[in-house]
């Protein structure tokens, strides 16, 4: 998915996916990070 430059939201919808904790790999042009997501499930 491109995005333009800029900020960005990009919503996801969790509920295909265990609860748990997952890595999320966000990259921007060569800068790239990996962030915790936790989804709680009731």
């Amino acid at each position: 998915m491109q995005l333009i430059s800029g900020g960005n939201t990009l919503r996801a919808d969790p509920a295909g996916l265990a609860g748990g904790l997952y890595m999320v790999r966000l990259q921007a042009g060569n800068r790239v990070e990996t962030k915790k997501l936790i989804i709680r499930k009731h």
